[in-house]
């Protein structure tokens, strides 16, 4: 959907790239990204290396796809634009009709849309995790790889088990529960020539994860 609706980082590129060419007397001396990294903080090389820049004095302007590629923190935000103004850099969003931040009423405008950024990530969080609560409440899988010894039956919504996978984990627990060291158990499933889904032996800090997992017993745990 991202790539259809030119909501790429390659998207994002080409459309801040077409907005600084409207403007005669700029030039791009960087293209930053932080991919893979979220805006709700500022733990991101791409955005480490901007703040260093524009310290630096060496940029005029500052363009972003939208205000929120900066930051969706509501604290964050206006810190980056103090720091930006304080060097003399303004910032520009190609998608947002805003004025700049070089007056006091664009700055408050600017400042507006970061809060309303805030808001949409903190409101989108918060009806995430009320979904993935209803889904474990029905007992219906809420995401993310599927345990060890589990199918997922995509037409109910739940786990079932893998026969095959779900002999080497009752064969684990037996192990354990016979034995008590999880070094014994790693032993006498490799010595059973029981692999985990990628075909490997068995490694401690795995069997480790598996004996301490609470979906063994019939329980679903969302978030704790």
């Amino acid at each position: 959907e991202q790539a259809d609706k030119g909501w790429s980082i390659e998207g994002q590129i080409a459309e801040l790239y077409k907005f600084c060419d409207g403007h005669a007397d700029w030039k791009v001396r960087w293209v930053l990204q932080d991919p893979g990294y979220t805006a709700s903080n500022l733990e991101r090389p791409g955005i480490h290396r901007l703040l260093e820049i524009v310290q630096e004095g060496r940029v005029d302007v500052v363009v972003v796809w939208r205000y929120d590629r900066l930051s969706r923190d509501n604290l964050d935000f206006p810190l980056l634009l103090h720091i930006f103004r304080k060097h003399n850099a303004d910032v520009v969003s190609a998608t947002e009709p805003a004025p700049g931040t070089d007056t006091p009423h664009g700055e408050f405008v600017v400042g507006m849309i970061g809060l309303m950024a805030t808001l949409e990530r903190k409101t989108i969080a918060m009806r995430v995790r009320m979904g993935l609560r209803t889904r474990a409440k029905r007992g219906l899988w809420h995401g993310g790889p599927v345990p060890f010894g589990y199918a997922y039956d995509a037409t109910t919504g739940r786990l079932v088990p893998d026969a095959a996978q779900a002999t080497v984990v009752r064969a684990a627990f037996e192990a354990y529960a016979r034995v008590g060291r999880i070094h014994e158990v790693k032993e006498a499933l490799r010595r059973d020539g029981a692999t985990d889904r990628r075909g490997r032996p068995w490694g401690v800090p795995a069997l480790r994860d598996l004996l301490r997992r609470r979906l063994y017993t019939g329980v679903l745990v969302c978030g704790g």
